[in-house]
């Protein structure tokens, strides 16, 4: 899954032409300290959690794609 996210961010990072400093997590997911963990390594940027667990409709689509 966390090398999923990354494709897709890669994606979104091309056409946008940004970079994210940090990876931020959000829906069920991110309740998993060890999946924050592994993301944040596939990734080789820091991770925030959000404190709630509400997705975002792009988060979702990301995790969908």
């Amino acid at each position: 899954m966390a090398c999923a996210l990354r494709a897709n961010a890669e994606q979104i990072e091309a056409v946008s032409g940004r970079t994210a400093p940090c990876l931020r997590l959000a829906g069920g997911i991110s309740r998993s300290a060890l999946f924050a963990g592994i993301a944040s390594d596939v990734f080789g940027r820091p991770v925030e959690v959000a404190r709630g667990v509400e997705a975002s409709a792009l988060g979702a689509a990301i995790c969908a794609g």
